[in-house]
């Protein structure tokens, strides 16, 4: 079996993200390795409140990965891509637990698509 080269290569990562999770959120991030792989990942959500105490929440994701340069990683070019879709539903009810800027914190119970007894239940801060 052959083996991997031994090669040593730095890697610089840039990211961006703009706005909140409980509002609208974009992010993409990109890796770079010279001569081995190039990756970048995006994503966006949006949360809607459908009345006070429940909200919906829509996003997607999209990835790319793939070799660059000489192409040690494989030895050979490669490409790949894969995307996501999400929908979100949630109770919101006000949290016991004091918040840390005075502001009220909210639970979040997540409904799973096929059954109610899967739902998680988390304070956010």
């Amino acid at each position: 079996m052959p083996s991997s080269p031994d090669v040593t290569a730095g890697m610089w990562l840039a990211s961006l993200k703009y706005g909140e999770i409980d509002t609208f959120q974009l992010r993409s991030s990109v890796y770079y390795v010279p001569d081995i792989l190039t990756s970048n990942y995006n994503d966006v959500s949006a949360t809607f409140a459908a009345t006070d105490d429940f909200r919906v929440r829509v996003g997607g994701q999209f990835m790319v990965q793939g070799s660059n340069g000489l192409n040690l990683l494989t030895g050979n070019p490669f490409g790949m891509f894969r995307n996501v879709s999400l929908l979100e539903a949630s109770k919101c009810r006000v949290c016991s637990q004091p918040s840390v800027a005075s502001r009220p914190r909210y639970a979040f119970v997540e409904m799973a698509p096929d059954t109610s007894t899967n739902a998680q239940f988390r304070c956010r801060r």
